[in-house]
């Protein structure tokens, strides 16, 4: 769902709830990706809403944790190969 210009919002389930990814695109089409989801998130949601965007995963430059739950950075290891040349960050405690 985009929530802005080049902004999108993307939702994955974590039990009965719902958990969001948050993507953010530029002109150039240089991408940050916000928190990686669960282990099956990259997967079942975040690569397939790249493709469906047209955006390439060569693209992502940035992946910002918000967090150490597995909801929010359980993906990072499928996200790691998916995102060769991009830039894992997250909070100085949580490293």
């Amino acid at each position: 769902m985009e929530i802005a210009p080049r902004t999108w919002r993307l939702a994955s389930r974590l039990g009965n709830r719902n958990v969001y990814q948050y993507l953010l695109g530029s002109e150039e089409g240089v991408s940050v990706l916000i928190d990686t989801g669960t282990s099956q998130t990259p997967r079942e949601v975040i690569m397939p809403a790249l493709r469906h965007l047209g955006l390439a995963p060569s693209g992502v430059e940035v992946v910002i944790v918000t967090h150490p739950d597995a909801d929010h950075q359980g993906g990072l290891s499928a996200l790691k190969v998916e995102f060769a040349r991009a830039r894992f960050t997250c909070g100085f405690a949580d490293i």
